[in-house]
């Protein structure tokens, strides 16, 4: 990371990275608002990809031959599989009562697991710098899991959801850096491919837990509650998602990847503010120091790498 270098950069797309780092805080948030209003696991996974889904369709038809290729589909299968899982058990903590700031900042331990898993199937070289940001993560994530600090008892299977969404999007991550072997790929296909074959992977979800019984506020699908509250999914669809993808695409164009990925630590910051305001949840001592031992280890990650893999819950772009 070279400080001289943001003098360079055109402001304006520093500030579209960082509008759209502090929309994607809405992503978490989102998915409390929507549990609020009676919809479960599958319902606050599904229904705001699939209104992503939707909007890119009417509004460029024209992408959906881009995905529709023999050697993509496979790619997109993969992609979606793994963005399902992502989906679950990101929101899997909100639905079971863990606080909005508390998910936020497990899910962004996502760097920390990727340089991990990095370095096991892909090769890739440790450094001091890279050891010690593990080890930053790992006491971070420790003192927001240990009840003797959280200070409260939250479900169980709840922060688990939340620890191994982290891991997820880690795989989500190493995953959707095979993308850029797809040249002429427009970005927005991209987007478009992870959100529907999202949605297709988490439908079968649904089937598979409704055949087998399982419901309440983990399977349950109604569709009165969602034509009532149509433009709550709506908002979270296009806030949470679309918005601040468009804003990452727009700005990530003249901004090195080292930067952006420092810029997008606003997110868990971003989703902390907006939890206290929409639901009052406390800024506790134990959510300031583990919340800042991992963002302490994103940073120290994102100079030791010089390429950063950001958190992007639609697309994965680098340099």
């Amino acid at each position: 990371y070279n400080p001289s270098a943001v003098k360079v950069i055109g402001g304006k797309h520093l500030l579209w990275l960082a509008l759209g780092a502090v929309f994607y805080g809405f992503i978490t948030v989102g998915g409390r608002l929507l549990a609020n209003l009676g919809f479960s696991l599958i319902e606050i996974s599904l229904y705001p990809l699939a209104g992503v889904t939707l909007i890119l369709l009417i509004a460029r038809p024209a992408l959906l031959q881009q995905l529709l290729l023999k050697e993509r589909i496979g790619f997109f299968l993969v992609y979606g599989l793994i963005g399902a899982v992502l989906q679950v058990t990101q929101y899997g903590g909100i639905v079971l009562g863990v606080p909005v700031s508390l998910v936020a900042m497990l899910l962004y331990l996502q760097p920390i697991w990727t340089m991990l898993l990095g370095r096991v199937f892909l090769g890739e070289p440790f450094s001091v710098a890279k050891v010690f940001a593990l080890t930053l993560g790992v006491i971070g994530s420790m003192v927001l899991l240990t009840p003797a600090f959280t200070g409260a008892t939250y479900s169980t299977l709840g922060l688990v959801s939340a620890f191994l969404g982290g891991w997820a999007l880690s795989i989500w991550v190493i995953w959707g850096k095979r993308i850029h072997r797809y040249e002429g790929l427009d970005p927005l296909a991209r987007v478009l491919g992870y959100a529907l074959f999202t949605v297709l992977w988490l439908g079968l979800l649904l089937l598979l837990f409704l055949s087998s019984g399982v419901g309440g506020s983990f399977a349950s699908l109604s569709t009165h509650l969602l034509v009532g509250n149509w433009d709550m999914v709506l908002l979270v669809s296009v806030v949470a998602y679309l918005l601040p993808t468009l804003l990452f695409l727009v700005g990530i164009r003249k901004v090195e990847a080292s930067v952006a990925g420092m810029i997008l630590m606003l997110e868990p910051l971003s989703a902390i503010v907006l939890a206290a305001l929409l639901f009052r949840e406390p800024v506790t001592v134990r959510l300031m120091i583990g919340g800042g031992l991992i963002l302490t280890a994103n940073f120290l990650t994102i100079r030791a790498s010089q390429r950063p893999l950001p958190h992007l819950s639609l697309i994965h772009i680098s340099e």
